[in-house]
């Protein structure tokens, strides 16, 4: 170990420059280390199932923030969290370069904010960032992803690992999958731009945060995505929601809501251009003129959005039709 830490509060170990060498090798290791700050240090491992920072043991509370990682041996992730609450990875540089080896693993971990983060696997079966066993309340935001080898996924998340917020990240996987998730009953995409996927038993939210969202009501999506595109089965845009009716495990039951529509009355919603408001597989539940925001059950899918109703008869403005004859009277 370059340097290891045992039952410490409010420490700061900042500006080291650390190299270690041999199997289960550990740049930086902590057992119990609450409070602590972590940043500007050099750390590099050489050696199998070495990893580069290893916290575990309810380590909390914890700021790491612009640290250099690189493992350069099998089995040898960057950055170890294990069994702690409330840490923050912030900015760091993270590099594997051989196989079996993570950029971030977070097992057992919950409530961490992974933020900004630079990280590049180079080897086989090496993900970016992988979160599983029971992980949760974690939030993944605005981190550059870039694996370059087979089987190497950007994102795998598995094992019950709950209710996680994935927002704004660059993932750039050319040979594996953005983003593979097993078992995870509460899953968010926010602002997401995802290419190749793979979804098993996943509860799923999708939200554009300047137009709207998706609430699946079903918490098991099953979706084999590794020959399609997410961003293209899934759109959120202004006053239009389409998900790919021809992706079953998409085409679902949920809850949709559009964001800052302008109607001053409830509106109209449609599918496929059709009025199905009161349809009982597509019903306005609620609307807020204030707000622009209207909520809606659906019980499938293709492309919804909404158009005025402004004297409130079922019928959208322009469409109302008028049978027979007009007689001038006299």
């Amino acid at each position: 170990h370059g340097l290891r830490i045992f039952t410490v509060n409010n420490g700061n170990f900042s500006g080291n420059t650390i190299n270690v060498t041999g199997s289960t090798s550990r740049g930086i290791s902590s057992i119990t280390m609450d409070n602590g700050i972590f940043s500007f240090n050099t750390v590099t491992t050489s050696g199998t199932t070495g990893k580069g920072f290893h916290f575990s043991t309810g380590s909390d509370n914890n700021n790491l923030t612009s640290n250099v990682i690189t493992t350069t041996n099998n089995s040898s992730e960057a950055l170890f969290l294990s069994g702690g609450t409330f840490n923050q990875v912030t900015s760091n540089v993270l590099t594997t370069n051989e196989n079996d080896s993570e950029g971030i693993d977070l097992i057992t971990e919950n409530s961490s904010v992974i933020l900004y983060n630079n990280i590049t696997t180079s080897g086989t079966e090496s993900d970016g960032i992988k979160i599983y066993d029971n992980s949760y309340s974690h939030n993944i935001s605005g981190n550059m992803v870039i694996t370059t080898n087979t089987s190497s996924i950007g994102l795998k998340i598995n094992n019950m690992s709950n209710n996680i917020t994935v927002n704004s990240n660059t993932f750039n996987i050319p040979l594996s999958n953005d983003i593979q998730v097993d078992d995870s009953l509460s899953l968010t995409f926010l602002d997401q731009v995802i290419n190749n996927y793979t979804l098993t038993g996943v509860g799923l939210i999708i939200k554009d945060s300047s137009f709207g969202e998706i609430r699946f009501l079903n918490t098991s999506i099953t979706q084999n995505g590794d020959e399609r595109n997410f961003s293209d089965d899934i759109q959120i845009n202004n006053n239009s929601i389409f998900v790919n009716s021809s992706e079953l495990g998409l085409n679902q039951s949920a809850n949709i809501t559009f964001y800052g529509l302008s109607y001053s009355v409830q509106p109209i919603l449609l599918k496929d251009g059709v009025s199905c408001s009161n349809d009982a597989s597509c019903n306005i539940t609620s609307y807020n003129s204030s707000t622009g925001t209207l909520l809606a059950s659906v019980g499938g899918f293709s492309t919804y959005n909404t158009t005025a109703d402004s004297d409130q008869d079922g019928i959208e403005d322009g469409g109302d039709t008028l049978l027979g004859n007009i007689t001038d009277v006299v």
